[in-house]
């Protein structure tokens, strides 16, 4: 097996190339079923870009794997036809060939799916195993909100459309939703707003929405020119609104009964002295010190 010069992943061996992958301390070899070396390096360029991050390429799992290999031996039995096809073009035009027929008018070429950009764009992705995770869930709610279609057919009003819809999706960690799959939870109905997913969520989802579409416009990429991604939407997180006066004598009366005991002085303390929940759920009785100058009790915090 000898390996071919300037050329990363590509190896010969009785007159045959090969690409070969480390996967996993593991070596793969797929056949790229050519003995020309031209073909091997055009199919080794159509393919180029899935293994741009080893990295990431090492962290697969083992469903993600096998979905990786079938993707790299799709994409090379259609760059043998691609060379075929350019081979024959290239015949006709220098022995002054023509067709008897009338060629077919020209189509445009299709352009691959989104869901298909999107797992490219992950699997060239440096972020964490959990960060990986999170991009497959948001792909798994999109192709439930969106059809799934070539990427270049995708308009700023429709991605707008399914961004709104998001605001309207059911948090997946509350009772009855966590028992749904994403394809339920888009076709429910969510009337209580805490209930629903919070709007920076919304906004993890469309920054790695636009993070595909971005991958897709990408020079040595090339699937769209235009990054459809520029909706204007308010993404940040509701702020917490303050106590008035009659809420907090309220809330105040509430806790001095003796049925809410457990309540009273976390509440008490938390109103008087605006102390976090952690720092008053963790006080110790040695925390309440008496000042020698004045004689009024104090909480000693931060030992």
């Amino acid at each position: 097996m000898l390996a071919v010069a300037n050329f990363s992943h590509l190896y010969c061996r009785n007159r045959r190339y090969y690409l070969r992958l480390t996967i996993q301390n593991k070596q793969v070899w797929i056949s790229l079923k050519t003995d020309s070396l031209d073909i091997a390096v055009h199919i080794r360029s159509q393919i180029k870009s899935l293994l741009a991050n080893s990295l990431v390429i090492s962290r697969l799992r083992a469903n993600q794997l096998s979905k990786f290999l079938l993707t790299i031996k799709q994409k090379i039995n259609a760059a043998l036809i691609s060379f075929a096809y350019i081979g024959f073009q290239r015949d006709v035009s220098l022995n002054g060939v023509l067709p008897s027929v009338s060629p077919p008018a020209k189509k445009r070429p299709l352009k691959p799916k989104f869901s298909q950009v999107a797992k490219e764009s992950i699997l060239r992705s440096k972020a964490s195993l959990k960060g990986l995770e999170g991009y497959e869930r948001n792909l798994e709610i999109w192709l439930n909100l969106v059809k799934d279609k070539p990427i270049d057919q995708y308009t700023t009003r429709e991605i707008g459309q399914a961004i709104d819809r998001c605001f309207q999706l059911p948090v997946a960690n509350k009772s009855p939703y966590n028992r749904m799959t994403w394809k339920q939870r888009v076709k429910c109905k969510v009337n209580d707003e805490s209930d629903k997913v919070s709007r920076k969520s919304v906004g993890a989802i469309y920054k790695w929405l636009k993070s595909v579409f971005a991958y897709a416009c990408d020079e040595e990429i090339g699937y769209i020119e235009k990054n459809p991604c520029t909706i204007k939407r308010d993404f940040k997180p509701a702020t917490r609104g303050y106590f008035d006066d009659c809420e907090l004598r309220l809330m105040q009366q509430e806790v001095m009964k003796p049925e809410k005991s457990w309540q009273k002085w976390v509440t008490l303390i938390a109103m008087y002295h605006g102390m976090r929940r952690g720092e008053i759920c963790q006080l110790r009785r040695e925390d309440i010190q008496l000042d020698s100058k004045t004689q009024r009790p104090f909480f000693l915090l931060g030992r």
